[in-house]
């Protein structure tokens, strides 16, 4: 597999596994589909930081789950899912898994976010992603339909960098995965020629809901409980658990803990000096840093002080993942 095509993918090198695990991640295949590179790989359950990369990747998660962890967002895919990703850097946290990914510079991806019969600009902005996103298997719109396509045709490239290579090239399969990703990217773009012609949505009026939403938001690290919220808002404490049931699918409760342990994820990836877990618990409204520990474990299959460490220094220096410690973290 080349050199270069390993270290651009989004997927932990076989190098930042160790050597125990270097078996196991040995297991790769990598295709050269002229507009397209498509690499396959399995290995064991993994934490690794991913560098940033030219090149916009589609992942297909054949089994295991993956979390890409991103300063503003943060993926989780299971069997079955797809990740697309742009060239941002993330952290990789994995139980052991088989990976397809597909990956293409955005020059390629730009050419099919025009109109036919147009250039691109050049001073004009492309619209590509700018973090990671997860689309769930079994759904019933265009993206299923798209992803459905793109199995099939790696399918396809597999069976022929077999019998016949050179029809790869003939096909051109590479170009139609490129195809492919730029309609997820940018559906309207893509198949809407007259797509700036339809009539704009009216924005709707907020309503006391939303207002409220943001005030937690903008208020994780302060005490919230059914009788804060009902203070700050119009609501009725019962009137508050079915609007969250209704509009969340969830109670206040539990979409609280969410927004704090997704603030607190983004605040470890993005430590400043002198940042220790239990400061950036307390700022996500944490008043116990082993019930922040158990509960950020739980959701994101990382301990708070190794994502902290992979954040500052990627894989230097660190140490077996079982031996890693915060002298700040609290025990559970």
């Amino acid at each position: 597999m080349p050199v270069e095509a390993v270290l651009e993918a989004p997927l932990p090198a076989a190098h930042t596994l160790g050597d125990d695990r270097a078996a196991a991640a040995s297991k790769a295949f990598y295709l050269d589909c002229q507009s397209a590179h498509v690499i396959a790989l399995s290995g064991p359950a993994t934490t690794a930081a991913l560098a940033c990369r030219r090149w916009l990747s589609l992942i297909h998660v054949e089994s295991g789950e993956v979390n890409l962890l991103h300063p503003q967002h943060s993926c989780f895919a299971s069997a079955g899912d797809w990740l697309l990703l742009p060239g941002c850097s993330a952290v990789w946290n994995s139980s052991a898994f088989r990976v397809i990914c597909v990956m293409a510079s955005p020059q390629q991806i730009a050419r099919f976010l025009h109109h036919s019969g147009s250039e691109p600009q050049e001073s004009s902005p492309l619209p590509l992603p700018d973090r990671p996103r997860t689309v769930r298997c079994g759904r019933e719109d265009i993206e299923s339909v798209v992803f459905t396509m793109a199995q099939a045709l790696l399918h396809t490239a597999s069976q022929l960098h077999h019998a016949d290579p050179e029809l790869i090239e003939r096909l051109a399969i590479g170009e139609q995965l490129c195809r492919l990703m730029a309609v997820l990217i940018c559906p309207s773009t893509a198949s809407q020629p007259d797509a700036d012609r339809r009539p704009k949505a009216v924005p709707q009026r907020r309503d006391s809901f939303e207002d409220l939403i943001d005030y937690i938001k903008a208020n994780l690290n302060q005490p919230l409980n059914l009788t804060v919220l009902a203070n700050q808002s119009h609501y009725s404490r019962r009137a508050l658990q079915y609007a969250f049931r209704e509009r969340l699918g969830c109670t206040a409760t539990q979409w609280i803990r969410s927004q704090r342990l997704d603030l607190a994820q983004q605040r470890l990836l993005s430590a400043q000096p002198g940042d220790t877990v239990s400061r950036i618990a307390q700022a996500c409204g944490y008043r116990s840093p082993s019930l922040f520990s158990i509960e950020f474990q739980q959701r994101f299959h990382i301990k708070p002080s190794l994502l902290l460490r992979r954040s500052r220094c990627g894989n230097e220096g660190l140490g077996p993942e079982g031996q890693e410690h915060d002298e700040h973290e609290g025990q559970p």
